[in-house]
């Protein structure tokens, strides 16, 4: 029993041993003050460095099938939107009736003023309805082209011969001559001309005056053909609207039937009454295109020399008791 005593105290004493103990010593108290702290470490994140000028930014290659990128648009300065102008007005449609009498047609050269005041230049107003203005002035044109039809004035004409020439035969082709006139045939104011032996197509007419310049032109590419009757009293008249200093002649004539051969002669017109009619006709012929192509300078001038015109001849009518 005392063994088993003294074997166990003498194992107590042996593990006191291995802890650092004497075997006189006692264990020295351990308080929390004692104990050394575990350090706490932080962890810093890593500096970003600052690319130098020098160094090169390699980005990755772009990828061959997306295509090229699309910048982005930048507005211009000059992309700023305006407002629309003013719409162009719509004209306002001419409502008349054909002139039936001199006075209807002075009413109608007086509504195509009133149309286009003077102070419109060629680049007038878009407003203005052309193309009842035309027609207007065409119904007007008509009118006076019926009276001057009638040849009311021939009667204070003296006719006298000018010329006279055979009509070739060409086969497909016009007969051409030029008639020349020295000294010229002054105060010309119509021609006229009177076939025998034969009818006459008159193709195409030009005449000269004394300064070497085209005063009228006939051809039948824009007029109605003229067709000369053979032995018949009646002459075809070719007005000039005014009197002419004639010195030369142009013309294309052929012959209807190719079997005959026929002559032509060529009648000159003088008179001194003024042809009011020829004239209106002459300048209303002018405006036409003046008004078709907005030149309205021009066909104002034009429509105040035709109602002039008209007007000098009803002046003329009552002054002569020619009715």
């Amino acid at each position: 029993m005392n063994t088993m005593r003294q074997t166990i105290l003498i194992l107590v004493f042996a593990a006191f041993g291995s802890l650092g103990f004497a075997q006189d010593e006692e264990p020295a108290e351990v308080t929390p003050a004692a104990l050394t702290p575990t350090p706490v470490v932080t962890e810093t994140p890593a500096a970003t460095p600052t690319p130098d000028e020098s160094d090169e930014m390699i980005l990755p290659d772009p990828d061959p099938l997306a295509g090229s990128p699309t910048p982005t648009p930048t507005p211009s300065p000059t992309a700023i939107l305006t407002p629309l102008g003013t719409p162009r007005p719509t004209p306002v449609p001419i409502r008349f009736l054909p002139p039936l009498s001199l006075r209807d047609t002075i009413e109608r050269i007086d509504r195509a003023l009133n149309v286009i005041p003077p102070d419109y230049s060629s680049d007038g107003p878009e407003d203005i309805p052309v193309d009842s203005l035309s027609r207007m002035i065409e119904s007007a044109y008509n009118y006076l082209r019926l009276r001057n039809d009638l040849h009311t004035t021939l009667a204070n004409y003296e006719w006298v011969e000018m010329e006279k020439a055979g009509v070739d035969h060409q086969p497909g082709l016009a007969d051409h001559d030029t008639f020349f006139f020295q000294p010229p045939m002054q105060k010309i104011s119509s021609l006229s001309f009177e076939a025998f032996e034969g009818d006459v197509q008159v193709h195409y007419l030009q005449i000269w005056d004394e300064k070497g310049q085209v005063r009228e032109t006939y051809d039948t590419l824009r007029e109605r053909p003229r067709t000369l009757l053979h032995s018949l009293p009646r002459r075809e008249v070719f007005h000039l609207w005014r009197r002419t200093t004639i010195s030369r002649i142009d013309i294309d004539y052929s012959r209807v039937d190719q079997e005959t051969e026929p002559e032509v002669i060529l009648y000159g017109g003088i008179t001194e009454r003024q042809e009011f009619i020829k004239t209106a006709l002459h300048h209303l012929g002018h405006a036409q295109p003046n008004i078709r192509t907005g030149n309205w300078f021009a066909a104002r001038s034009d429509l105040l020399n035709a109602r002039d015109a008209v007007d000098g001849f009803l002046q003329d009518v009552f002054e002569s008791n020619l009715y």
